[in-house]
């Protein structure tokens, strides 16, 4: 956050800051968001246009296009652009000292609804690599009929490849963050355990995932109860924990699958990778 506010200018993308930071880029946005309660993105914006607008009361005479180098906006009229989304003018025409005595345009969002208090039990676990077969499906966040579809699609294809469906694993990925990625192309693949045997098949994807340790935790409940797994685990555990996030996807295992417990509540483990962290 220091870093954000004192170098407005520099390059301030994901894979950056991450690197300042000294987190992998899979995961520092989501830690980022579990301690700040926003968004990088939204952090980036909020500094960018409040260091402008300090810039134009301290600087009065300074051009506009000046002030938009400055605080690191592509262009003036990129600068104009949000300036505008947060004070609701132009900068050429905003009243400097009116809005530098109001409060931010920035608001942190509003706690939610509170909710009983867990007790969340974390176990490391080393995991041997796994092959799988899996679906990938995109846009699902927008258009939830396409999860179902890709789901079944897997399911049907585990029943017709004679795969066990009790003695496979079930595993989620989303491969994209919905904070960073357009909604339309984040991809969320259904994943499930094969031998390595498998003959491929169309519309079906073949991977692994490589061996590792995991922290887990298991969470029952609603979406809700899933995030707070998620946050429990990167701005509670993490940081006391002597472990940091290694540089793999997370992903949920499915406890009892949609058919067994339907499409509104969940049965699974969050599985974050990790490796020993090293003291600096």
């Amino acid at each position: 956050m220091d870093h954000i506010q004192r170098h407005p200018d520099s390059d301030l993308s994901l894979s950056a800051l991450a690197k300042v930071a000294h987190f992998s880029p899979f995961h520092f946005h989501r830690i980022f968001r579990a301690h700040t309660g926003r968004t990088l993105n939204a952090y980036v914006a909020q500094s960018r246009v409040e260091r402008a607008l300090f810039v134009m009361r301290t600087s009065p005479r300074k051009r506009l296009s000046q002030v938009a180098v400055e605080c690191g906006f592509d262009s003036p009229s990129t600068f104009s652009k949000a300036f505008r989304s947060a004070y609701g003018v132009s900068p050429s025409r905003a009243d400097v000292s009116a809005l530098t005595q109001r409060p931010s345009a920035f608001p942190f969002p509003p706690s939610p609804p509170s909710r009983p208090a867990r007790s969340w039990r974390i176990s490391i676990k080393q995991r041997q690599a796994m092959d799988i077969a899996y679906v990938r499906v995109t846009g699902g966040y927008l258009n939830p009929q396409l999860l179902v579809d890709g789901y079944l699609a897997l399911q049907q294809w585990i029943d017709d490849t004679g795969i066990s469906r009790r003695t496979s694993l079930l595993i989620g990925m989303s491969m994209d963050d919905p904070d960073i990625t357009p909604l339309s192309d984040c991809r969320y693949d259904f994943c499930t355990t094969v031998p390595s045997t498998t003959k491929r098949s169309p519309g079906i994807s073949r991977g692994s995932i490589p061996a590792a340790r995991w922290a887990s935790i298991r969470v029952t409940g609603d979406l809700q109860d899933v995030d707070d797994a998620w946050t429990h685990l990167f701005r509670d555990w993490l940081p006391a924990s002597g472990w940091q996030a290694a540089p793999l996807p997370a992903m949920e295992m499915f406890r009892q699958r949609p058919e067994e417990i339907g499409w509104d509540r969940f049965d699974l483990e969050c599985w974050l990778p990790v490796t020993p962290l090293i003291p600096g």
